[in-house]
């Protein structure tokens, strides 16, 4: 957030969102101490992000009312509300951080193999997406049930 000599504002968001993530695996949501931290920085992310309280710097590398910053501060605050297990959102916490480095990586580094597909997607940072997801599945699943989509009866 303050480092802006040693990181662009894209490394600085991509850190924040999975170190954050990394770190919230280590609250277990039974705890109302955990619990209230995680709102305490559920509600200072909200507040930095919409600018409320003019006081509190805003997020370097998110636009006022950033719905990225806002959609995955709901969903931890959420999650630890609803005392869900934490690791079930770990693809959250480090697939769309490793699809955007890797992505961005392999447009600089191998565009002839990296073409966009949807929007800004590239096919790289997508498949790096599917396999950080696959690699941070919570349940213990074999190999072939993690690629397979079914519907739960």
């Amino acid at each position: 957030q303050f480092d802006t000599k040693h990181f662009s504002d894209f490394a600085a968001r991509k850190m924040c969102h999975s170190l954050s993530g990394l770190m919230m695996l280590f609250l277990p949501p039974q705890y109302i101490l955990c619990r209230l931290y995680v709102y305490a920085v559920v509600i200072v992310g909200l507040v930095m992000t919409w600018q409320l309280v003019p006081a509190l710097p805003k997020w370097r590398f998110g636009d006022y009312g950033d719905i990225g910053i806002t959609v995955y501060l709901i969903i931890v605050g959420f999650w630890f509300c609803s005392e869900y297990p934490v690791a079930v959102l770990a693809p959250i916490f480090f697939a769309d951080p490793s699809g955007a480095v890797i992505g961005k990586w392999a447009s600089r580094n191998l565009p002839e193999y990296n073409p966009t597909w949807v929007g800004k997607k590239t096919v790289i940072g997508s498949l790096a997406v599917f396999v950080v997801t696959f690699l941070t599945l919570y349940r213990p699943l074999g190999f072939i049930p993690r690629l397979l989509v079914r519907r739960p009866f």
